[in-house]
């Protein structure tokens, strides 16, 4: 699932030789779900619908995206990115795919300082940077769709999904929950509670058999409690993300093109560049832009990526830009004539209207 944000104007994307375009004088944002070939040629789990209550300028919003791209058009400061950011905030909330994620959400959206540990104060969520009214409870809810290729994976997988389940219950996350039970299982309260944990996992997974759903809900009340309601589908839909390589998430989101940062890049290999990519779908997405120009030295060094190749792929890029540029252009000049028209057709009706009254 892509969640992309566009920048005013007009938004271009060049993908699988497909290019898209919106009116002139309009902002758009437009949330791509469902890729075709995550892995091994399977499909991934889509968005089915999406609930928000009382985040930033939204009121409340209800809506079931198509299956395929999603268009949302308006005027500025309506709302288009806060859907977006409200889906983001639930995934990084609900459902994070390494430690950091909910933290670098938080700060992206003005909700945590970046600065807290140089204060000695914890690390407290701005109610007010999220909520419309911050007399109300804040809601957000996603259901995805999943595949039988998934539910087949978690059925695979129970015994982990156990443990994952029972640390999500015990609040034991982050880099050391593979080590934080050790002590707690070798009680017989663990095991109890293990094998609980287990015939758990294993009644909701035959439930998604018959409806494969799952559904991450976050609640934020005026009071700071922040909380799911489905502990499984958490856990599921972290799992499955967790479990993907680094070059492929089960959901990305993209910031508008004018987050695109200036200056060098440093060239990464290894670990420290498959962790910058797995930061950058949910907890930091400006950075897509830094792996971009990354890429690009990366392919010439290696000889991958010769300079003639670049030159086309850019001119295309742009001729397309410009061909856009155009079609708004043109499209504008056919808005302003229309204005004229119809101002010229009332001023008819006014003055006529003037002269009969004075006859």
């Amino acid at each position: 699932m892509r969640l992309r944000k566009l920048s005013t104007g007009c938004w271009r994307e060049v993908h699988s030789n497909s290019l898209s375009a919106c009116p002139a004088g309009r902002n758009i944002a437009k949330v791509e779900i469902g890729l075709d070939k995550p892995t091994g040629g399977l499909r991934q789990m889509r968005i089915q619908n999406v609930e928000i209550e009382n985040l930033r300028g939204i009121e409340a919003i209800h809506f079931e995206p198509d299956k395929l791209v999603n268009v949302i058009v308006g005027p500025n400061a309506i709302g288009k990115t806060t859907i977006l950011e409200g889906i983001r905030l639930t995934k990084a909330m609900l459902a994070p795919r390494y430690f950091q994620e909910t933290q670098q959400a938080l700060i992206s959206l003005g909700a945590v300082s970046p600065q807290f540990q140089f204060f000695g104060i914890p690390r407290q969520v701005d109610y007010t940077a999220l909520a419309r009214d911050t007399g109300k409870a804040l809601r957000i809810q996603i259901e995805v769709q999943m595949t039988t290729a998934e539910i087949d994976i978690l059925q695979g997988n129970l015994p982990q999904l156990a443990l994952n389940l029972l640390r999500a219950q015990t609040g034991q996350t982050g880099e050391q929950a593979q080590f934080a039970l050790t002590q707690y299982l070798s009680s017989e309260e663990g095991q109890a509670a293990l094998a609980k944990a287990n015939l758990d996992i294993v009644a909701r997974v035959q439930d998604l058999r018959k409806m494969p759903q799952l559904k991450l809900e976050l609640i934020f009340d005026p009071a700071s409690q922040i909380k799911g309601s489905d502990v499984f589908s958490q856990v599921a839909f972290a799992f499955l993300d967790q479990r993907l390589p680094s070059q492929l998430t089960l959901m990305d989101y993209f910031p508008a093109d004018r987050a695109f940062p200036a200056g060098e890049v440093n060239v990464q290999i290894g670990s420290a560049d498959a962790g910058n990519q797995i930061q950058s779908y949910i907890g930091q997405p400006a950075s897509k832009y830094q792996r971009l120009k990354q890429t690009i030295v990366h392919g010439i060094i290696t000889n991958q990526i010769s300079e003639k190749w670049l030159d086309a792929e850019f001119n295309e890029i742009l001729s397309r830009q410009y061909e856009i540029a155009m079609d708004q252009l043109t499209f504008k000049k056919r808005v302003i004539r229309q204005m004229q028209i119809e101002a010229s057709e009332s001023w008819r009706v006014i003055e006529s209207t003037i002269r009969n009254e004075l006859q």
